[in-house]
């Protein structure tokens, strides 16, 4: 997963996983019921993403893309623009004496 075209500069910021192991792991996707209303052929069109965005992205319009590829040959991408607000770091944890 990337935050901005892998091709233009943009940089690594977490992973993606369909959730599909095993012989069918070829296969791209997780179950996506929205998606399906557009046909048999988008029933599995879903995926989860982890991410963490960097403080620099701060107040910019960005790309968050998704590239696709199989054996290492890129065969294409999920691209969708987001919108990065103020990013505050997450508290840090201090044990109790």
């Amino acid at each position: 997963m990337f935050l901005d075209d892998p091709d233009q500069g943009g940089i690594d910021v977490g992973d993606t996983t369909t959730g599909v192991s095993g012989a069918g792991a070829n296969q791209f996707g997780l179950p996506n019921g929205r998606a399906a209303a557009f046909g048999d052929q988008f029933v599995n069109s879903g995926f989860r993403a982890t991410v963490q965005i960097p403080a620099s992205a701060n107040g910019a319009g960005h790309l968050l893309v998704a590239p696709r590829s199989l054996a290492g040959n890129r065969l294409g991408e999920v691209a969708v623009p987001i919108a990065v607000g103020a990013l505050t770091p997450l508290p840090r944890l201090v044990p109790m004496p």
